[in-house]
């Protein structure tokens, strides 16, 4: 079995400009742009849920609203919801490759904030978030087994309260993977032929509902969201950002057909733009950037764990003894931020099961208060005058903090997370305790996905965690 670092490959040659600042706009074209050859689902927004190629329509929480579009009117996520799901489990989509394009107006541009993801309700495939800095669209186009490809543009890319075009797409026969935000090229890597996990998954927007991070929310508007069974061109692209308001053609053009829903376990009968049948998930491995191969690569030896990490910066300002504030956990560059949350979450109600007096992020929320710029304290990393509002916020005596630094994934045997984790006393920031936590899952020769692999070895290091807070204790 081939062994993947969930550490993040590199960007390669970005095009593009790296801040949203320094876009300086279109001149609009006056027309509708004609809708791509190769649309499988088209969801406008305009205040209902209907879907224009098969006519399934999106399934809404009903606290979800419509407010003021791009095009007409938008999906409004107000980050209280469990988001839009598009039932899209049977569409073909990713055979030679993909696109998912939409308008957003994010009120938040914050690491840790789904957009695009598809998910089966037990794990997730590809999808596209928000990322380590603010304005950073970041994907991760997960394969049918299982490994992570990862692509993500410059901090600065997406900005608040103003509708932005973004697209992400991946064409398997060159293996290229780009995202786009305003007709333009921000991220372009090679990341090998694959199959993306996308058949058998429906669609979700603004919502993690299963898998490591579930309940992460994305707050804002979201217009006009299209799928394609391909990778639309950087013209194409453009040809949709640059028609603005006037949106796309809704007369069919360019191959795009209206069609009936297909039967549940078969593909539609052929029409313009949407040929039958695609593989199933489950398809042969493919590894990075080399060919299909039914036989998996073998298993490397284990790198070594990387070297003690550099330690959390310490606060400053004394505030009396009393409960532990656990705070969400930063990872290392690469990693996915839904692992921090993860460990947080899973830390704080371990502790308080322990009889340990905590006070966990969701009191922190409550009571630092629910507008933007409050919760955006809650994101890590988090400098000392953070630490103290939080932790006054609370009646903390101490906080909780943790860095994920490194992360091993053995495909379906097993998993090594590595964290350091810290101590500190509120106000003064003197370190009480600190404790490096390396924690391996049981081989399980085949038999487990990632996901369940990276909830062990997150379990493992919340008990370790557990057991030296005890003895300091």
């Amino acid at each position: 079995m081939r062994r993947q670092s969930l550490r993040y490959w590199g960007v390669g040659a970005v095009f593009g400009l790296a801040a949203a600042g320094a876009f300086v706009g279109r001149a609009q074209d006056q027309a509708c742009a004609p809708a791509p050859a190769g649309m499988t689902g088209w969801w406008p927004g305009n205040g209902v849920v209907n879907e224009l190629v098969y006519k399934t329509n999106a399934v809404m929480d009903n606290t979800i609203t419509f407010g003021a579009g791009e095009v007409g009117q938008a999906f409004n996520f107000q980050g209280n919801h469990n988001g839009v799901k598009l039932p899209i489990a049977d569409r073909p989509v990713g055979a030679t490759g993909f696109t998912v394009e939409a308008w957003l107006n994010p009120a938040d541009v914050a690491p840790g904030h789904p957009i695009f993801e598809w998910n089966n309700g037990t794990t997730f495939g590809v999808h596209m978030w928000t990322y380590e800095q603010n304005g950073e669209l970041w994907a991760n186009l997960m394969d049918t087994g299982g490994i992570a490809h990862y692509i993500k543009s410059p901090a600065g890319v997406l900005a608040t309260n103003t509708f932005q075009h973004v697209a992400l797409t991946y064409d398997r026969a060159s293996g290229v993977g780009r995202i786009y935000r305003n007709g333009e090229i921000v991220a372009n890597q090679n990341l090998g032929q694959f199959r993306p996990q996308t058949g058998g998954f429906d669609l979700y927007l603004g919502y993690r509902p299963a898998g490591l991070g579930q309940g992460q929310r994305y707050v804002g508007l979201m217009d006009e969201i299209s799928v394609y069974r391909r990778a639309l061109t950087p013209a194409e692209i453009q040809g949709i950002f640059r028609a603005g308001a006037a949106g796309k053609c809704t007369t069919p053009t360019g191959g795009v057909a209206t069609a009936t829903a297909p039967a549940t376990g078969t593909q539609p009968a052929t029409a313009a733009g949407l040929p039958v049948g695609s593989a199933p998930p489950g398809s042969p491995r493919i590894t990075t950037g080399t060919a299909a191969t039914a036989t998996p690569t073998p298993m490397p030896t284990p790198r070594p764990i990387l070297p003690t990490p550099t330690p959390i910066p310490l606060m400053q300002r004394p505030v009396a003894n009393g409960p532990i504030a656990v705070f969400d956990f930063s990872v290392a560059s690469g990693l996915d931020p839904a692992l921090g949350h993860q460990i947080s979450d899973t830390l704080a109600t371990t502790l308080q099961r322990a009889n340990f007096d905590i006070r966990t992020r969701k009191q922190v929320a409550q009571a630092i208060g629910t507008d933007t710029a409050a919760q955006a304290l809650l994101r890590p990393p988090y400098r000392a005058a953070t630490q103290n509002r939080l932790a006054a916020a609370v009646g903390a005596g101490s906080v909780l903090l943790g860095r994920v630094t490194d992360v091993q994934l053995h495909h379906g045997k097993s998993a090594t997370v590595q964290a350091e984790v810290q101590q500190l006393q509120a106000g003064t920031g003197a370190v009480m305790d600190t404790f490096y936590i390396t924690e391996t899952t049981p081989d399980r020769a085949g038999t487990a996905t990632d996901n369940q692999l990276l909830s062990a070895a997150v379990q493992r290091v919340v008990a370790s965690t557990l057991r030296a807070l005890r003895q300091a204790h």
